[in-house]
């Protein structure tokens, strides 16, 4: 009883199918299998790019010809770029991270003309992951432009700094970065050297 009306039930089906073909109306195909693929493998496991803004800071000296001479540093603004990727492993995150920061108004109030304009920070990251937020240390190595009276030279040294980040969505994340740098340069019979150190806010996207 069962199977003959199983057998019944499936001819109709057929049968339908096949007048529905006669008629000129084709049975709509089955939906598209969509596969979303995942933004990163962990929290923090991939690339991301951003902007950043905040202040920058730092005590200057020129020797050369003359006693060393303190220059009196203002306060200015900074504005930058920054990407990197980050590889994550259970709670450990290991990172690297370039990095332009362009400064406005670091420079000298009186006195000897002396300004820094910019830096590009090459530097390396380990952090700790727990849940959305991660918190970092970075050592790397910066270099720069500065203008004195006698032109323009190029600045370099080292850097190191902390951060800590906190994804809002899992692609949007927000942060705050310090990072101090020891740098100098020459220009001429003159040597200048100093700190160039920032605090900024961080807004990224991770891909």
């Amino acid at each position: 009883m069962f199977r003959s009306t199983l057998i019944g039930t499936c001819s109709m089906i057929v049968g339908a199918s096949a007048a529905l073909a006669e008629g000129g109306q084709a049975l709509p195909p089955p939906p598209p299998l969509i596969i979303t693929e995942e933004r990163c493998t962990a929290a923090f496991d991939c690339a991301y790019i951003g902007l950043e803004y905040g202040r920058v800071r730092g005590d200057w000296a020129q020797t050369g010809l003359t006693t060393p001479l303190a220059l009196a540093m203002e306060d200015g603004d900074a504005l930058g770029v920054f990407a990197g990727y980050n590889w994550q492993s259970g709670n450990l995150l290991f990172g690297g991270e370039i990095r332009y920061l362009s400064f406005n108004d670091f420079a000298t109030a009186a006195g000897l003309p002396f300004e820094v304009d910019n830096v590009l920070d090459l530097r390396a990251r380990l952090g700790f992951a727990a849940d959305r937020a991660l918190f970092y240390g970075a050592v790397g190595y910066s270099m720069g432009d500065a203008t004195a009276p006698a032109g323009a030279f190029d600045i370099d040294g080292f850097n190191f700094g902390l951060g800590a980040e906190f994804n809002v969505t899992d692609a949007f994340f927000v942060g705050v970065d310090y990072t101090a740098r020891d740098m100098d340069g020459t220009l001429g019979a003159f040597t200048y050297e100093g700190d160039v150190d920032t605090l900024t806010l961080r807004f990224g996207l991770r891909f």
